[in-house]
């Protein structure tokens, strides 16, 4: 996404970095950033829209930043309020011209890495709340709040490996970081960039450092070179299913970079529905 910032002297980062997305998020790169207003161009297209942000100051170990998510338009200029804290980004703030949007995660879901077989999981019960702004063709932008976003873990009860229950002393946390995109509301097509850090435990004798997962989740078709899985678009009752391939990527651990073989492609494939108010 060509995108420019001028007389700020800011620093900015696309999320996602797709040229499918219209979201920009700014963070200061130098002090203290009074809020204020500056002029934000999207390419070299004419459609100045206005985005306000702000950095506080160092706290301890670590800075609180602010971030500002803007959905640039010809017409119209959409503002968001996130903040980012240890790499997640959770929707607060000012909604203008926006709609509210909830996910629901359902029975039916998969979840597969390297030449594994898959995992059988029924992510029921989960899901969250996040807020949608209404684009030009029918798109809707959708941002979900993480800090609220559920997505039930990958244990005895939720999860079967060749027909049989995960043993009981193995669980799989899923914590999201990242869960952003859009959807085609005249074709039901979903695009969502999905980030999250999946964190494996034995018991309390066993847990390596997370596995890292960054894919885009589909209504359509995902492949890889030894993962590929086939979407669902949004029917009239709002369910879907989502799928992505993501390369898992070695971690500091020997045991888990031996066995899972390390770096290696996962599937990941959601039955959810999503359903905008």
């Amino acid at each position: 996404m060509n995108l420019r910032l001028y007389n700020t002297g800011l620093s900015y980062t696309c999320l996602p970095n797709d040229s499918r997305f219209q979201f920009l998020s700014v963070q200061s790169s130098c002090g203290v950033i009074s809020r204020e207003y500056r002029e934000l161009y999207y390419g070299r297209k004419s459609c100045p829209i206005k985005a306000s942000y702000s950095r506080s100051k160092s706290r301890g170990r670590g800075t609180d930043h602010k971030w500002i998510v803007c959905v640039a338009s010809d017409s119209s200029s959409t503002i968001q309020t996130a903040e980012e804290k240890d790499g997640k980004t959770s929707a607060k703030g000012k909604e203008e011209a926006g709609c509210r949007v909830k996910l629901e995660t359902l029975d039916g879901c998969k979840l597969g890495i390297g030449k594994f077989p898959d995992f059988e999981y029924n992510a029921g019960g989960g899901g969250g709340d996040g807020i949608g702004v209404n684009m030009r063709g029918g798109r809707i932008a959708l941002n979900f709040d993480v800090e609220s976003l559920n997505i039930p873990a990958l244990t005895y009860e939720t999860t079967k490996f060749l027909g049989l229950p995960l043993p009981p002393f193995l669980t799989i946390t899923i914590v999201p970081l990242m869960f952003q995109g859009f959807i085609e509301q005249h074709t039901g097509q979903v695009e969502l960039k999905f980030r999250a850090d999946f964190y494996l435990s034995m018991a309390s004798l066993y847990k390596p450092p997370p596995l890292l997962v960054e894919t885009f989740l589909t209504t359509e078709k995902a492949e890889g070179e030894m993962r590929n899985g086939r979407g669902q678009r949004i029917d009239s009752k709002g369910r879907c299913r989502l799928v992505g391939v993501a390369t898992v990527v070695r971690i500091n651990d020997f045991f888990i970079n031996a066995f899972l073989n390390l770096p290696t492609e996962c599937l990941a494939d959601m039955s959810a529905r999503i359903l905008v108010t």
